[in-house]
């Protein structure tokens, strides 16, 4: 995981460092509702209004992020990015022996999903509004800090944290405005697609944003 990371990293700075990119090189600050796959229903409901689905939306998972562009075709850019996506109330158990029949303790936890990514951007339509698509690489960078509900356990130790590889795609419009051009974005990332280990589950979400 650390020498993909190595030359991933390697990678963007290359075309980041390039002599010939500075007077072409752009940069996206985004951010918005970073919602797990299993609880989109919940979010997005077509009944509910805009005020219940940034409420809900916000308490489950939110990011933000910055995207370096350089231009390599028409229409087509390479991009770099960094992100930060947290998960501030995910509710787990937690089992205190290796017996299953011992009692679960419950347990909140705050995740954090730190990518580090590396992909192209293309404009399926270049004028005044834009649509293109998008896809990248991670790096993902794992961290959880837990604590109990209830009587605490001792000798427990409930941060952890590990890396994987990943993968995010998605589409988003962008209003040419000149200096400044706002973006509405959706994608999808399944952070764990290489490295997972036996047993662990899928971490997939997705993103909404809104950024210039």
């Amino acid at each position: 995981m650390k020498k993909f990371a190595l030359i991933l990293i390697l990678v963007i700075s290359f075309f980041l460092s390039s002599q010939n990119s500075y007077s072409f090189l752009n940069l996206t600050i985004y951010g918005g509702l970073s919602t797990p796959n299993n609880q989109m229903a919940y979010v997005y409901q077509k009944d509910g209004t805009f005020k219940d689905f940034v409420n809900k939306g916000i308490n489950l998972g939110w990011h933000l992020g910055a995207r370096f562009k350089l231009p390599l075709d028409e229409g087509l850019l390479f991009v770099a990015s960094l992100g930060w996506n947290r998960f501030p109330d995910a509710q787990l158990d937690a089992i205190t022996s290796t017996s299953p029949q011992d009692p679960k303790v419950p347990i909140t936890a705050v995740q954090d999903i730190i990518p580090i990514g590396a992909g192209v951007q293309y404009y399926i339509i270049d004028k005044t509004i834009k649509v293109y698509l998008i896809g990248e690489l991670n790096y993902n960078y794992f961290t959880a800090h837990g604590s109990f509900l209830g009587i605490p356990v001792p000798n427990t130790d409930l941060s952890q944290s590990s890396s994987r590889i990943g993968f995010v795609g998605g589409a988003g419009a962008e209003l040419n405005l000149g200096i400044v051009s706002p973006i509405l974005e959706f994608k999808y990332s399944l952070a764990n697609l290489i490295g997972k280990e036996s047993g662990e589950l899928t971490k997939s979400y997705f993103m909404l944003s809104i950024g210039f």
